[in-house]
């Protein structure tokens, strides 16, 4: 009787054991999952912000005259500021990488080597509020896109 009651302890010893190391395993693991999902969408945020850049520079590369390349920008981006996770997203006037004498407008700028120069700001609250990040990220995405159309 006394080897039952010994392995008893034992087996009731070695439970133990497992749940405090599975506790203490879940206690690591869901921070780490926590922060690699906030990783996948700063990487998901940051490809989008490129896409829409290259999409309203394509837009505004299509359109006959300044102003209308501006409002078909801000028609594109717009047209992202539907997703959930972003809190705002706006084009900015590209004052850098424009040579000198460019027709700028509002969002993007026809200079004279034929090209619409598209500079966007993005701000997106991430998902999983966690200790130590910041929970909103800022992206910025620049699109370059060659005219295609001819300006009356």
């Amino acid at each position: 009787m006394r080897s039952r009651g010994r392995l008893y302890t034992g087996a009731r010893r070695q439970r133990g054991q497992e749940i405090a190391e599975l506790v203490g395993g879940i206690l690591v693991l869901v921070p780490i999952v926590l922060y690699l999902f906030d990783f996948a969408v700063v990487l998901m945020c940051s490809q989008l912000a490129d896409q829409v850049a290259k999409a309203a520079a394509r837009a505004a590369a299509n359109q006959p005259t300044v102003g209308q390349a501006d409002s078909a920008a801000q028609a594109t981006a717009d047209k992202y500021k539907k997703q959930a996770f972003i809190t705002s997203l706006s084009l900015i006037a590209p004052t850098t990488n424009v040579p000198s004498g460019a027709q700028m407008g509002a969002s993007c700028a026809y200079n004279k080597n034929d090209r619409v120069v598209v500079q966007l700001n993005m701000t997106v609250k991430l998902p999983v509020p966690l200790p130590f990040v910041n929970q909103n990220a800022n992206f910025q995405a620049q699109a370059i896109e060659p005219i295609v159309t001819i300006s009356q």
